[in-house]
């Protein structure tokens, strides 16, 4: 056991915190950044729509376009720009999460809490994908953190702060609701005095006029966003036995998600002392457990299907809410141990990641997309154009992601008409791009040698002239012996 001396003072702790949060941002930008070759799909869509600027999209809210393109336009242009958006997206819900530990378990479990969040699987592996789960990890952060502070000083401000992030939290995706059920479960059960006061509805009244545009285009839009999030859990009601395989396996997901967590629980001694309903063992709990049980308790009545990532945002008191329960069976480390283990803790998942890439593009034949030529298809696709006509090039027409690596990577930075579907993407339509011109671009292949490459997933009758050219075929930077992705290519020549 360490002698007093040795035992690290309170603001020894905080400049631990600090270190693995700087840490957690400067791997999680450069190590994916060297990596990966494109970015990840969901990436590229949230790209694709923020160049447009809308108030809604066909999947999600808008606000993780909006941020996509924030950061990519910030950055240059430059694939970093979003890897370092994810990691402060993760890094700031962590921060949240240890303020909160801190004010409620002291210091040293603080920090702790904070170590242990370094290892729940959509902190680091999932994080390097920007997209709407990601984005909400810091907006749940600080609601929870403005919550508590708000129960705990009654001052209006954070009852403020708190509607502001849900308000962009539901601009962000539709199931930060799971949260808000949360808050007014505990609100109602544990914290009843404070329905008596105006902070509760302050906050409502904040996420409602933030949320309000929105909700504005969502009417307008037949509620596109929101059938597409019921359709994406899958059907209900097919047996009876989906009502309990459909939400156990949402709760096994969420589980293995914090395994270091629940290692913990299982060696560590539980603590004697009785939860107090009004305690702050009882706010962790509710929002440990509530949005979960929320998303699992709707499964088990509908048999909807739960993706597991859509927990990403709701483990960031899982560490707390365990150093809370159980007894703490470690004692205090000496400086240098901590930043040892700090160091361990950062790192170890960033290698995994950075070897199960390397591993993953010398042993597969079909690269993940994240090792994709994005860069080579979308220059081979703006040459081809340039060598055609001296018009810009506005469209690029396709899916999310063959067209959406080419309206990131080409230096005209194109809108993509996504699936040429004008419900998908309303800011380009058929007589658009048969005035201006577009370019059509589909993977044919995802291996050159294949004999029966896909044809044009679209007819060319739609758009008027159009002149198809030879396939780009373009060697993956892999070492494998795929000859690499063979990508066609057709041109709508613009009317005169």
């Amino acid at each position: 056991m360490p002698s007093n001396a040795d035992q690290p003072r309170p603001e020894t702790h905080t400049r631990l915190g600090a270190l693995i949060l700087m840490a957690h941002v400067v791997f999680w930008t450069l190590v994916p950044w060297a990596v990966n070759d494109a970015l990840p799909l969901d990436t590229i869509e949230a790209l694709a729509w923020g160049h447009e600027w809308r108030w809604g999209y066909d999947k999600h809210p808008p606000l993780s376009a909006w941020a996509a393109e924030a950061a990519g336009i910030l950055a240059g242009g430059h694939d970093a720009g979003l890897y370092a958006l994810s990691a402060l997206c993760t890094a700031g819900g962590m921060l949240a999460a240890w303020v909160l530990a801190r004010e409620l378990l002291g210091p040293r479990r603080g920090l702790m809490s904070l170590v242990l969040l370094e290892g729940v699987y959509y902190h680091n592996f999932t994080a390097p994908e920007f997209n709407v789960n990601v984005l909400q990890i810091p907006l749940w952060g600080f609601a929870i953190l403005a919550y508590w502070r708000a129960l705990s000083t009654g001052r209006t401000r954070w009852w403020a702060l708190l509607g502001v992030c849900a308000g962009l939290a539901l601009l962000t995706k539709y199931l930060a609701g799971a949260l808000l059920i949360a808050i007014a479960l505990h609100a109602l059960l544990a914290q009843r005095r404070v329905l008596r006061s105006a902070g509760p509805y302050l906050a409502a009244a904040v996420c409602a006029v933030i949320f309000a545009p929105h909700a504005v285009w969502l009417a307008q839009h037949d509620y596109i966003s929101l059938l597409y999030g019921v359709r994406r859990a899958g059907g209900a009601g097919h047996a009876w036995l989906d009502h309990l395989i459909n939400p156990a396996r949402f709760l096994l997901a969420q589980l293995a998600a914090c395994g270091a967590l629940v290692w913990l629980m299982l060696v560590w001694k539980p603590s004697r002392r009785r939860a107090d309903p009004r305690d702050h063992r009882a706010f962790l709990l509710f929002m440990t457990i509530g949005p979960v049980g929320v998303l699992a308790a709707l499964s088990l009545v509908t048999a909807l299907g739960l993706r597991s990532m859509w927990a990403t945002p709701m483990l960031l008191t899982t560490g707390a809410c365990a150093l809370a329960f159980f007894d703490v069976g470690f004692p205090a480390v000496k400086r240098r141990d901590g930043i040892i283990w700090s160091v361990l803790i950062i790192t170890l998942p960033v290698l995994v990641y950075a070897g199960t890439s390397e591993l993953t593009m010398r042993l597969r034949d079909k690269p993940k997309r994240v090792n994709y030529p994005g860069r080579a298809i979308a220059a081979g696709v703006s040459r081809a154009w340039r060598e055609h006509t001296d018009r810009p090039l506005l469209t690029v027409i396709g899916n999310e992601w063959d067209a959406g690596l080419v309206g990131w990577y080409a230096p005209e930075r194109p809108s993509v008409y996504i699936g040429a579907d004008e419900t998908r993407a309303p800011w380009a339509n058929d007589a658009l791009v048969r005035t201006t011109g577009g370019v059509i671009v589909w993977v044919r292949s995802t291996n050159a040698d294949n004999p029966d490459p896909a044809p044009m997933p679209y007819d060319p009758e739609r758009f008027g002239g159009v002149i198809v050219l030879d396939d780009l075929v373009i060697p993956y930077p892999t070492a494998s012996e795929n000859p690499g992705v063979r990508v066609g290519v057709a041109l709508v020549v613009p009317e005169p």
